[in-house]
């Protein structure tokens, strides 16, 4: 029988789910990655998801920097006067939403991300921001009183011992030989 000594396993697990497409209009690799989401396209730092619909394996180059060059959905509003951040309306996988920094909120029904004003967006951010914490969120804890009773030491019960079966009895074969 043989003796396995040495054994080094050198594939990087991008490189397990990576798949070549050619090289893009600017010179750089386009690849096909398998990602926690679905497959999605790759060229440098640009990533573009792949649609559903169409099969990663058919992809041409062409294609390929269509997908790469179409806009990621984010569009801005304009500034908000208060803050001077950008406010942005986003398309999410739970819907359209506008967002501010680290504030997000959701459009309320009516609302259209094609139709939706900054004056809109910034009311919506003013809601959500007013709204408080979210159910979710840890409650804080009340403030522990400055005098605290002497909490009294219990002690600890000795550990009962485990329960043990009677012996069987042996059967008559068992006592006579």
């Amino acid at each position: 029988m043989a003796k396995v000594t040495n054994c080094v396993v050198s594939a990087a697990p991008c490189a397990t789910s990576t798949g070549p497409i050619g090289l893009g209009a600017d010179g750089e690799q386009v690849v096909v990655r398998v990602g926690r989401y679905g497959p999605y396209l790759q060229r440098g730092e640009d990533r573009a998801s792949i649609p559903d619909d169409l099969p990663p394996d058919e992809l041409s180059v062409e294609r390929a920097e269509e997908l790469l060059a179409a806009p990621s959905g984010d569009r801005t509003l304009g500034i908000d006067p208060a803050t001077g951040l950008p406010v942005l309306v986003r398309s999410g996988r739970f819907g359209p939403y506008v967002n501010h920094g680290k504030i997000n909120a959701t459009l309320k029904k009516g609302m259209s991300e094609e139709t939706i004003t900054l004056e809109e967006a910034i009311r919506l951010i003013e809601d959500k921001a007013g709204a408080g914490t979210s159910p979710r969120s840890p409650k804080k804890k009340a403030a522990v009183p400055a005098k605290r009773a002497a909490a009294k030491k219990v002690p600890q019960k000795q550990a009962a011992k485990p329960a043990t079966k009677p012996a069987a009895a042996k059967s008559k074969k068992a006592r006579q030989a």
